[in-house]
């Protein structure tokens, strides 16, 4: 059930987009509102490539899950390189 609300969640603004255009059928949307579009689509995209370009796990490496310790302390998850 949980996915059913998480679509629903991603297509909220595609429909408040839509019934926006519909109550209003002939005004055209700002040209800074556009622009201010374009620069967030941007800003994610870089934020993208800097977080992949930043957060780089060596080839072959093993991924070690969390676990709990022997002495009862919770491991974080990490990776170990390769043998």
């Amino acid at each position: 059930m949980a996915y059913l609300l998480e679509f629903l969640l991603f297509l909220s603004p595609f429909a408040l987009f839509a019934l926006w255009q519909r109550l209003n059928p002939g005004r055209e949307v700002a040209g800074a509102v556009v622009w201010l579009l374009l620069a967030g689509v941007g800003c994610g995209i870089a934020g993208a490539v800097w977080y992949a370009r930043s957060v780089r796990i060596e080839a072959g490496a093993i991924y070690v899950p969390a676990h709990v310790g022997p002495d009862g302390r919770v491991v974080p998850g990490h990776t170990v390189p390769p043998k």
